[in-house]
C-alpha cells in the first residue's frame, strides 16, 4: 500500500501565510449543519468551517484547501494498518477518519465519550460500514463490551489522533492499548508535542520524547517517527482565514443556539494564532509515531507531562 506520508515528503508544501486569502474558482467547503448546532465548543465551529467530520490538522503538499489535506491526513493513517485489520479509532471525534478507514475496507470502531459526537458521527454514516460507541478508552477497556467466546475483541490497529493530551499518565494509555492490541499490531498516534513547557497550554500535553520511551519501556517497538510540523502547519492560516471571512456567518447560524458564540470565534482564533507561533518557533511539534507491540512485555517506566 502506498504511504501517502511518504508522498507528501517528496515535495516542500506551500506554508500559507495569515493573509492568505481563496483564489476565484478554488472549491468552497459546503457544510451540512444538519447536527452541527448540536455540537459542543469548539467542535461545531471547526464543522462549519470545514464541513468534512475530521477534527484534527490536515497534511498539505501543496497551496490546497484544508477539506482535500484532512483526507489526506487520514488516508496517511489508514496505509499504516494492514488491509485486513480490525483497528479502533480511540477518540474518534466526528468520525469523519473512521467512516474513511472503513471505506478503504478496513474494520474499523470509533469510540468517543461525547455523546453529540457520537450521535453526528453516526448522522454522516451514508453507507459507510464503521461502526461507533459511546464510550472512553478506559470505559471500553473495564467492560469489554466486544466479547467473542467469552474473551475479550482484540484489534490489528489502533488509531489516535490529537488526543493524547486527555490522558496525562504515559504508562496507564500504554496499559490499555496493549490490553486490546494483537502481538504484531501497530498503534498509530498522529498529534502535537511539546519540546519545552508553554506557560499557556490549556491542557496537559507531553513532551516530544515521552511518548516514545514510555512506549519502549512498556514493550512497544517504535517502527516510525517523523515529524510532520512543515505540511501540518498551514492548517491554521486556512482557519484563521475561513474564521474571520465567515465570523458574521457564523455567529448568525450559532445565535440563539451557542451564547456568547462571538466571544468563543475570537477565542477560538487567539488559541490558533498561539499555536501558529508554537510551531513557528519550534516549541511545537507534530509528529506521526508508529509502534508495535512486542513481546515480552518490559519494566514499566512513567511519563512526564506538563502544563
Amino acid at each position: 500500500m502506498v504511504d501517502p506520508v511518504s508522498l507528501s515528503l517528496n515535495q516542500e508544501p506551500t506554508i500559507l501565510s495569515p493573509g492568505y486569502r481563496r483564489r476565484p474558482g478554488e472549491m468552497q467547503p459546503h457544510p451540512e449543519h444538519c447536527g452541527v448546532l448540536d455540537l459542543p465548543q469548539p467542535l461545531h465551529l471547526f464543522e462549519s468551517l470545514t464541513g468534512t467530520g475530521h477534527y484534527h490538522y490536515g497534511l498539505f503538499e501543496r497551496q490546497e484547501e484544508l477539506p482535500q489535506a484532512l483526507d489526506r491526513m487520514a488516508r496517511a493513517a489508514a496505509s499504516h494498518f494492514s488491509p485486513s485489520a480490525r483497528v479502533l479509532d480511540i477518540g474518534c471525534g466526528l468520525g469523519g477518519t473512521t467512516h474513511l478507514l472503513a471505506r478503504t475496507g478496513l474494520d474499523v470502531l470509533g469510540i468517543d465519550p461525547c455523546p453529540a459526537s457520537i450521535a453526528f458521527a453516526r448522522s454522516r454514516a451514508r453507507g459507510s460500514p464503521a461502526n461507533f460507541l459511546e464510550t472512553s478508552l478506559e470505559s471500553f477497556v473495564a467492560k469489554g463490551p466486544l466479547r467473542v467466546g467469552g474473551a475479550t475483541m482484540r484489534f490489528g490497529g489502533l488509531l489516535m489522533i490529537e488526543a493524547m493530551q486527555y490522558f496525562p499518565s504515559l504508562p496507564d494509555f500504554f496499559s490499555l492499548c496493549a490490553k486490546l492490541l494483537d502481538e504484531g499490531g501497530r498503534l498509530v498516534i498522529l498529534d502535537v508535542a511539546l519540546v519545552p513547557s508553554l506557560p499557556w497550554s490549556r491542557v496537559p500535553c507531553h513532551l516530544a520524547d515521552s511518548v516514545t520511551d514510555v512506549a519502549g519501556a512498556m514493550g512497544f517497538d517504535v517502527q516510525k517517527r517523523l515529524d510532520l510540523t512543515r505540511y501540518t502547519m498551514p492548517t491554521l492560516p486556512w482557519l484563521l482565514n475561513e474564521a474571520e471571512r465567515r465570523r458574521e456567518e457564523l455567529v448568525a447560524l450559532f445565535r440563539g443556539r451557542h451564547s456568547g458564540v462571538r466571544q468563543e470565534i475570537s477565542e477560538l482564533m487567539q488559541h490558533m494564532q498561539r499555536l501558529y507561533e508554537g510551531f513557528r518557533t519550534g516549541d511545537l511539534i507534530f509528529e506521526l509515531m508508529v509502534f508495535a507491540k512486542s513481546s515480552p512485555k518490559r519494566e514499566r517506566q512513567g511519563g512526564r507531562p506538563c502544563e
